[in-house]
């Protein structure tokens, strides 16, 4: 049978001793029942554990575009109100966004969303009582409330952010939070990312066994109630009691199929007198 969901369940349930399942989803078994509520959650927990190989994707993402205000662009609507006027916008109550060249210094900036209409957008403005100079045909985009200038999205499929621009060092500044990236980059960003792997014949077989472990582990309690059970799996996955684990030996050979990387010097390193760049061995996948 090729590598499938239906088959790392049946081997994670075969590792307890308990009867297979005929469905990952529909199967009414006890057994069926656990399958179905965390093989997926299981799956993508141990996705994101190591930089897999198999489960990297790379991607080029550009941050939400500035939209251009229309007539009568920005006013001054009601006490520490500011109302942009928009053919059309994807903004909502809540969000932060930065204005520019509205021709008011109080109307540009970054603001909180305070209410929407189909053609207006309406920001808390606290301190603004009045607009200075000539409203103008500037813009407003999504952007981050303070710290960063930028707002990505992170593909829908994306489970750990990698690496940015192929830059490791302290010039590319940037932070997850939630669904979405937070950085000074304005136009673009490659991002090298572990994406959620749904067909299981791509799974590396190391990846592929300790996913069915890790299914055991994590089901043990619900289908055997074995304490000692639930700790012989851990260390089959992890290692311990002079093992090594099956989770450390897959990391290892998934991180040495890949050539040597080169780590360019920094700030950081020239501050610690390591200025020539090094040739070092890839285990970040």
């Amino acid at each position: 049978m090729a590598q499938s969901a239906l088959e790392a369940a049946n081997a994670a349930l075969f590792k307890l001793g308990a009867a297979s399942v005929t469905s990952v989803s529909a199967d009414t078994s006890k057994e069926g029942v656990a399958i179905a509520a965390r093989l997926d959650i299981c799956k993508r927990s141990l996705l994101r554990m190591h930089p897999w190989n198999f489960a990297t994707k790379r991607s080029i993402i550009t941050p939400p575009a500035s939209v251009t205000l229309t007539t009568p662009y920005a006013a001054y609507t009601a006490t520490n109100k500011i109302t942009y006027t928009v053919a059309s916008h994807s903004f909502s109550a809540g969000d932060y966004l930065t204005a520019a060249s509205s021709g008011s210094t109080e109307s540009d900036g970054v603001f909180e969303v305070s209410s929407t209409t189909a053609t207006t957008v309406v920001v808390n403005a606290p301190g603004v009582t009045s607009l200075s100079g000539t409203p103008a045909a500037g813009t407003i985009r999504l952007s981050p409330a303070f710290d960063y200038t930028y707002l990505y999205t992170l593909p829908t499929d994306c489970l750990r952010l990698l690496k940015i621009n192929d830059q490791d060092d302290w010039t590319a500044l940037w932070r997850v939070e939630g669904r979405k990236i937070l950085s000074d980059i304005a136009t673009s960003m490659k991002v090298k990312f572990i994406y959620d792997v749904t067909d299981y014949t791509l799974m590396d077989v190391e990846f592929y066994e300790c996913l069915a472990t890790y299914i055991a582990w994590d089901i043990c309690d619900y289908i055997t109630g074995s304490e000692s059970k639930k700790r012989d799996l851990w260390t089959d996955l992890h290692g311990g009691d002079g093992k090594i684990g099956m989770l450390p030996r897959g990391r290892f050979a998934d991180a040495t199929e890949d050539s040597q990387q080169l780590m360019d010097s920094s700030s950081w390193t020239n501050a610690h007198g390591f200025a020539a760049t090094t040739v070092v061995a890839n285990t970040l996948g």
